[in-house]
């Protein structure tokens, strides 16, 4: 997604239904979530205008263990829903600015 003229990176943890996490790194959120399965809740993300800012986040959270990154999850987003739907509301405000 570009605001502004810039490109956006997101940073998110993904949990799975076994409660495993993974991280990613997207400048494609849309293309992202499409691609992970239907039980796989979008737990936490953090967005960033510069894509070596988000690379030294991501590999943070990939050196730090399973339960460090459940814990900022919790930290974040207490109740651990599924943010695909903040993702698609704010993503819609967006359009309609840009409109």
């Amino acid at each position: 997604m570009h605001i502004m003229g810039t490109i956006t990176f997101w940073v998110c943890i993904l949990v799975s239904p076994t409660r495993e996490t993974a991280v990613r790194l997207t400048s494609d959120m849309r293309h992202l979530l499409g691609s992970i399965p239907d039980d796989t809740r979008l737990c936490y993300f953090r967005i960033f205008n510069d894509m070596q800012e988000a690379l030294g986040h991501k590999l943070f959270i990939e050196n730090i263990s399973d339960a460090e990154r459940r814990h900022i999850v919790k930290t974040m987003n207490p109740k651990g829903i599924d943010l695909r739907g903040i993702y698609a509301e704010k993503s819609h405000e967006i359009r309609n600015d840009k409109q």
